[in-house]
């Protein structure tokens, strides 16, 4: 994922087990859809469930990066 999207992040959801979380701080587009969706099918098993954030990440209690204003959105 990292050599594909490079300013990718990539959380595990600790309440839920079988949930990834990505934001890849980049604009949506079909061809970028359709790369995670082969990463998805490649890499990952089929129990997991991937959300994927594009441009704008919620806010991250403790780390400032992802606590700008006017760039977070409530999860």
């Amino acid at each position: 994922m990292s050599r594909i999207f490079r300013n990718a992040y990539i959380f595990s959801n600790i309440s839920e087990r079988d949930v990834i979380i990505l934001f890849l701080r980049t604009k949506e587009t079909k061809e970028k859809q359709e790369q995670i969706e082969v990463l998805k099918y490649l890499f990952l098993p089929f129990k997991c469930n991937v959300k994927v954030y594009w441009e704008q990440i919620f806010g991250i209690l403790g780390v400032n990066e992802f606590m700008r204003n006017d760039e977070i959105m409530n999860y």
